[in-house]
């Protein structure tokens, strides 16, 4: 198994989710590396060079088949991240507060408990990093009558206002990253947004338009399912250009592109290819039912009046052609090109009307 995916639980991240695969990425790698660490502590114990007693041994070996349980648990379930990441660090801190009970003569096991501060943080946010800082003080206080023997004053003291510094400072921190991340994501769905949209009309762009309706085109084929396209191309548009300016003619198809994206379902795609011409492609469709949204899409298209500045009315009208995929379909190119025939079709017999 490849690294990353081990790293990221076999699962695919959309592009909008860099801080989630990021959390992921940190949840495995701190499992992973708990379960060396543990293992090695368990190793150690048992070669008698570090004896950590027969209570924190078995308090180990808990933690290392817990944090193995949870890592398998984890493969390919996105959604249980934040309960996972929560088991795992509670986990660790009952063993970090038993060791503080059974282990009097490692004077540095309060260290663990600053590293589950500040990974708290960076898995579930900040304001979790400051209620485990509280929680591990709460812990460490209701520990100390238990030790023998407790910290002292001195120490007790300086242990609780580290954690509150190390608490205030991983909250800081990751209040940051958060707020830097998310700028980060929303500015790239804008830049994903600029580059999928014709900047004239706000519909798809052909690349775009082609990236998803080949995607439902191959979901419509496993499903047994057939899809059509309408091809649409708005009459005389030239003869707009010419006699009122490309001005005008932009205001024409920013007009007929509302007008159509008015008529379009949540899975129907919509994008302009060029010019005048648009696509409309239409998932789980016959070719009649096509043809009916073809000739409501026409009726609305001619029935449009589009007011200019002198209060001059512009009117269109559009051809548009039908086509419906074969099973032999993998792609939408052949079902454009079709659907491309029958506009040029609708154009030979006259104009303004549906063919295919």
């Amino acid at each position: 198994m490849p690294f990353h995916f081990l790293l990221t639980s076999g699962i695919t991240f959309a592009a909008d989710e860099e801080y989630l695969e990021l959390r992921f990425r940190v949840l495995n790698s701190l499992m992973l590396v708990g379960l060396l660490s543990t293992g090695l502590f368990i190793g150690l114990d048992w070669t008698g060079i570090n004896s950590l007693g027969h209570r924190q041994l078995a308090a180990t070996q808990a933690n290392l088949l817990l944090t193995a349980l949870l890592m398998v648990a984890l493969r390919n379930r996105k959604q249980l991240l934040r309960p996972i990441s929560t088991t795992f660090i509670l986990v660790n801190l009952m063993t970090y507060t038993s060791a503080l009970i059974w282990v009097t003569n490692d004077e540095l096991r309060v260290l663990w408990f600053h590293l589950a501060v500040m990974f708290s943080c960076v898995l579930l946010g900040s304001r979790s990093g400051l209620t485990m800082t509280a929680l591990s003080i709460g812990l460490i206080l209701m520990a100390q009558p238990l030790m023998a023997p407790p910290f002292t004053p001195n120490a007790l003291t300086t242990l609780v206002i580290s954690l509150l510094v190390t608490g205030f400072g991983a909250f800081t921190y990751t209040r940051r990253s958060e707020s830097a991340f998310e700028r980060l994501r929303m500015s790239n769905i804008e830049l994903r947004a600029l580059a999928s949209r014709d900047p004239l009309t706000g519909l798809l762009n052909p690349r775009a338009f082609g990236d998803i309706a080949n995607q439902l085109i191959r979901i419509s084929q496993r499903k047994g399912q057939t899809a059509s396209m309408l091809f649409i191309d708005l009459d005389h548009f030239k003869h707009i250009n010419d006699q009122y300016g490309h001005a005008t003619g932009d205001i024409v198809l920013r007009a007929v592109a509302q007008e159509l994206g008015n008529h379009t379902r949540k899975s129907d795609v919509l994008g302009r290819i060029g010019g005048e011409e648009f696509l409309f492609f239409l998932p789980d469709t016959t070719a009649d039912s096509a043809r009916e949204v073809a000739e409501k899409l026409r009726l609305a298209i001619q029935a449009m009046r589009i007011s200019l500045a002198d209060d001059t009315q512009i009117q269109v009208s559009a051809s548009i052609g039908v086509s419906q995929s074969l099973p032999t379909d993998s792609t939408i190119s052949a079902l454009q090109r079709r659907a491309d025939q029958a506009m040029y079709l609708a154009k030979a017999q006259g104009r303004n009307r549906v063919a295919g």
